[in-house]
């Protein structure tokens, strides 16, 4: 029997509402030609990975749903669950890999295939059922578009994997992907018989497609994703799956309203300070560079009296907080604080268009590019914003942690301490944004940076700064210098 516009997105004690439908047989799988076998029709499960406080991936959520329902029109039976509502305890659920052991054991959310989403994410749904239909789902596959490394890049820990670098691909999360049965039994098998260090050497959560590529690999072990272009970058007709550009939420935060503060030192002064005051610099209102000693030949610079450190700078970013905070009590017109390192590239005008969706100024709130540290271990791990592509956080996050935090020591890392730990002490949200990037645009996926807008990158390291800047973020800005090769510091 086939349960006719049984469509339903569940939430947590809301289970036994669908038992009706959960114990029948469900979407339409019949006749394979590619790894092929007939049997009885099974379910499809959809997991959003939203994200609970974020209120741009809720309004996503609403419309993925309202266009799946549009064009399901009650075929098959499909099951749509989320991160925030059914695993918003689980803190690394946002790399996948927590969530397969999970799934796995929960019958509510038995299913032939799995298909993963961000809210961003809509699918074609007639067209996905044909694409799962070719394969067996009681076998070990995955399915989604590939993409591969074309150099050892720092957020892949600097690694081709020389076993398989001709072949080993890692899906485009934001046009889904897709795991079969018989993998997600297997993968949750291998979770518990082997502990979190084995399953997930780096202490460090990174980039989750790739790091969850790793995972079901297995060294040789596993399969390696099966690549698609059906799962598209970019919307076609032959697409099972793609990513939407989200419009722009009004009205647009000014630039009054954002206070940017760019941590330096003396090392810096002569070169890396010029480029950000000769390029995005420009676009800002308030604006401060922070550093370890005075320096009159530098506008806007404020000695914070705080020694420099090789790494971490936790005191440094403690004390902009602190100062930035009694500007903000001079000022209530300032909602937003930016803080930037000295090589950050970013667009002010981009950010400004994102920060409108994002207008809650009194209720405290993080945002940047998420990574972890032992999130498969929820009891001692937890989420971060990482520093170089900017970490932003609202006036009432300020007030907040000039409160509440103090570094343990000088050079403790500020990102992981500051906006980690203490952000996880005083309960204030972390919302991730990949359009905030740790690295230079040469470190990621051509097909990644494409459906994007982004908002800042990274490191002068082997790119000419400017150059970045003006094919990036300012097409009127007059780059012309050379080629800076030197590696200062990570």
């Amino acid at each position: 029997m086939i349960i006719r516009g049984c469509f339903h997105l569940i939430y947590p004690l809301q289970f036994f509402i669908l038992a009706a439908c959960i114990f029948a047989p469900f979407i339409c799988l019949g006749s394979y030609s590619n790894h092929e076998r007939s049997g009885p029709e099974r379910s499809l499960v959809i997991v959003i990975l939203d994200q609970e406080s974020d209120n741009n991936s809720n309004t996503l959520v609403t419309e993925f749903r309202a266009d799946l329902e549009k064009n399901s029109q009650g075929d098959c039976h499909v099951i749509l669950t989320t991160v925030s509502g059914n695993f918003s305890g689980e803190i690394g659920a946002w790399t996948v890999i927590p969530l397969i052991e999970k799934l796995s054991v929960n019958p509510n959310l038995s299913s032939s295939w799995y298909f993963f989403a961000l809210p961003m994410t809509r699918i074609n749904f007639p067209k996905l059922l044909n694409l799962l239909n070719r394969y067996n789902s009681e076998e070990p596959i995955w399915l989604g578009y590939g993409l591969h490394d074309r150099e050892p890049t720092i957020i892949h820990h600097f690694s081709l994997l020389t076993k398989a670098k001709d072949n080993f691909l890692y899906p485009l999360f934001p046009s889904g992907f897709a795991l079969s049965q018989g993998l997600v039994s297997s993968l949750a098998e291998r979770w518990n018989l082997n502990n979190t260090a084995e399953l997930h050497p780096s202490e460090f959560a990174i980039d989750a497609s790739h790091e969850l590529a790793l995972f079901i690999w297995n060294e040789g072990q596993g399969p390696t994703l099966t690549h698609s272009s059906r799962f598209c970058w970019v919307k076609g007709p032959n697409c099972v799956s793609y990513p939407v550009v989200q419009s722009t939420c009004r009205p647009l935060v000014q630039t009054k309203e954002i206070f940017f503060a760019v941590k330096t030192c003396q090392k810096f002064h002569r070169t890396r300070v010029p480029i950000v005051l000769q390029t995005w610099a420009k676009k800002t209102h308030h604006f401060a560079l922070f550093s370890d000693t005075p320096d009159f030949m530098v506008p806007g610079l404020v000695d914070l009296k705080v020694p420099n450190t090789e790494h971490g700078h936790c005191s440094k970013t403690e004390a902009i907080i602190k100062y930035v905070e009694q500007i903000m009590m001079e000022q209530p017109n300032i909602g937003w604080l930016v803080i930037a390192d000295d090589d950050t590239i970013l667009s002010v005008a981009r950010l400004q268009e994102f920060l409108s969706c994002h207008s809650q100024i009194e209720t405290p709130l993080a945002l940047g590019e998420r990574y972890g540290f032992r999130v498969m271990e929820p009891e001692n791990g937890y989420n971060y914003l990482t520093g170089g592509g900017g970490m932003v956080i609202n006036r009432a996050a300020v007030k907040l942690l000039a409160k509440e935090c103090r570094c343990p020591a000088d050079n403790f890392p500020d990102d992981m301490y500051i906006m980690g730990i203490c952000l996880s002490k005083a309960s204030i949200p972390l919302v991730h944004s990949s359009l905030f990037h740790q690295a230079r645009p040469d470190d990621y996926a051509q097909e990644y940076l494409a459906m994007q807008k982004p908002i800042s990158f990274h490191k002068h390291w082997q790119v000419n700064p400017f150059e970045v800047y003006k094919n990036w973020f300012d097409p009127d800005f007059p780059a012309g210098t050379p080629k800076r090769n030197v590696h200062n510091e990570l």
